[in-house]
């Protein structure tokens, strides 16, 4: 069976129309788990899939990895599928779901995601690690790659074996998180021909303006840096992707810098504050 992991924040419609491609189209046994962050917006009234929804109600909001991991604790099926409410599923995900019910456990997969004009999304994206940075140019097939988390495919034993999604975030970089530990734990991910629809950020959207969606975003990069002694690493990869970007998305690029300037900063005076209150 296919254990389908959501996790919800006021975002009630797009959550029934992921349910409903979920009723409408999956044929493989499955049920859905729907983490709800304590919302506010009428999410879990009346949805789709009756008789195959688990409503998981949480006093507070969690969060993407704790909402994820909740749902993985009281899943029963043999496959986890997370996937974001902002999707929807048409028939071909029940290939997916069959390869992956078929699939040694010592695995993961992705599903292609497409927009809303149906227009393939890039899902694949370089670790910023200046080995990758070097093996870009030297050596690409060597270059270690994480996918994005709005649709992950894995079994239950592989995904407990890599601690599931870190807490160490609240959003934004459990996915990469996720795929460095596969990588170095030697677990192969595999995309699948399947394609999702994906409003992609009508999660984040529904709750954040853009400032306070990147300070998150910057605030998670600087946890994962850290987490894995990356300091440099991403310092620089940040540097060259605002140079990269700065033509095509010039104003998100500026306050993408400017917040992760911030972020940084804030981060170093914390961690001198505590060092000098440590020395007393």
């Amino acid at each position: 069976m296919i254990s389908i992991v959501t996790v919800n924040y006021n975002s009630r419609d797009l959550l029934r129309n992921c349910l409903r491609s979920i009723e409408e189209h999956v044929r493989v046994p499955y049920e859905v788990i729907v983490v709800d962050n304590s919302s506010s917006d009428g999410s879990t009234v009346d949805l789709p899939c009756e008789g195959k929804v688990k409503i998981l109600f949480q006093n507070t909001n969690l969060g993407f990895s704790k909402g994820c991991n909740r749902g993985a604790r009281a899943a029963t099926g043999t496959v986890l599928h997370f996937l974001n409410p902002d999707t929807q599923v048409d028939g071909s995900i029940n290939a997916a779901y069959e390869t992956a019910l078929k699939a040694e456990k010592n695995c993961t997969f992705t599903t292609k995601l497409a927009n809303v004009e149906g227009k393939i999304e890039k899902t694949s994206h370089v670790i910023p690690t200046l080995k990758n940075m070097y093996n870009l140019f030297v050596a690409p097939d060597a270059v270690e790659r994480w996918h994005i988390g709005a649709s992950i495919l894995v079994s239950p034993e592989t995904f407990w074996n890599v601690g599931g999604f870190s807490e160490d975030y609240f959003m934004y970089w459990e996915d990469i998180d996720f795929f460095y530990k596969c990588i170095r734990a030697d677990i192969p991910n595999t995309t699948l021909p399947t394609v999702i629809t994906h409003h992609k950020g009508g999660c984040s959207r529904n709750v954040w303006s853009t400032w306070q969606r990147l300070k998150v975003m910057e605030q998670s990069g600087l946890a994962f840096s850290e987490k894995f002694d990356l300091r440099l690493d991403y310092f620089v990869f940040k540097h060259l992707a605002f140079f990269r970007n700065v033509i095509l998305h010039p104003v998100t690029s500026f306050m993408g810098l400017e917040v992760y300037w911030a972020a940084l900063l804030s981060r170093v005076f914390v961690s001198r504050s505590i060092l000098l209150h440590n020395e007393r």
